[in-house]
């Protein structure tokens, strides 16, 4: 069976990031990626996460600057 993920990153961007969990969460999703979660801290993330019981199955390396 296919299991599909949501990206925050580009998903729900009209939102508030807090709010991107709780929107893929009501639409059925129990897993998420972020492209660049690097503006938020790990507990921030992480809390987001518990609250919604969502999984983070994927992010994206930091970019060269």
């Amino acid at each position: 069976m296919l299991k599909l993920c949501a990206n925050l990153s580009m998903l729900f961007s009209h939102l508030p990031w807090p709010e991107r969990f709780a929107a893929a969460r009501a639409a059925g999703f129990t897993a998420v990626e972020i492209q660049f979660p690097y503006e938020h801290t790990v507990e921030q993330l992480q809390g987001w996460l518990n609250q919604h019981q969502l999984k983070l199955v994927l992010i994206n390396a930091r970019p060269e600057t």
